[in-house]
């Protein structure tokens, strides 16, 4: 449904109303998250979140006044935090809290600081990676050498894993 507005009217008994005022009241569609980018990142936090969202904006519109992200839902909410509205993406952008410890929980969001989205799209908080090995070790400054990175995740299923990266192309 297209966002649409009302209105203002006010009764203080429910029987007498006040002529409908200039105060409009703007209604739209309820958002829902459909993907984070990235998905995940460290426990001690500062991942930038990018959060694709229907209803979030009108065609680079923001709709939202008092943009949220919460971490976790129910009695579990670990954090809530600012959020923001990115225009030029059509996205909005939240900054992934300190939780303490690795753990996974839904992020959710709010246009109006109050009502959540329930999408359950899950953020997974892990702990810190650890570089374990590079193959080769070496390539030359002006970069461009494709190598392979060991690493291990600790606490986490699986372990570790492998990521081919590409060096810096020599620039500064």
């Amino acid at each position: 449904a297209p966002e649409a507005s009302t209105s203002l009217r006010l009764s203080l008994d429910g029987q007498t109303f006040t002529p409908a005022a200039d105060v409009r009241f703007r209604l739209y569609p309820q958002p829902n998250v459909s993907r984070l980018l990235p998905w995940t990142g460290p426990a001690a936090g500062g991942t930038v979140v990018a959060i694709a969202c229907g209803g979030c904006g009108d065609g680079g519109e923001p709709v939202g006044v008092d943009y949220r992200c919460r971490f976790g839902n129910g009695a579990k909410v670990v954090a809530t935090v600012a959020g923001s509205y990115d225009v030029y993406r059509d996205r909005l952008i939240c900054v992934a809290p300190n939780v303490g410890r690795p753990q996974a929980a839904p992020l959710e969001l709010t246009l109006n600081g109050q009502q959540y989205t329930e999408s359950g799209v899950i953020f997974a908080h892990r702990a810190p990676l650890v570089v374990t090995a590079v193959e080769p070790p070496r390539g030359p400054a002006l970069g461009r050498t494709t190598a392979l990175v060991r690493f291990d995740a600790p606490g986490q299923a699986g372990g570790g894993g492998e990521k081919v990266s590409s060096t810096h192309d020599g620039a500064q």
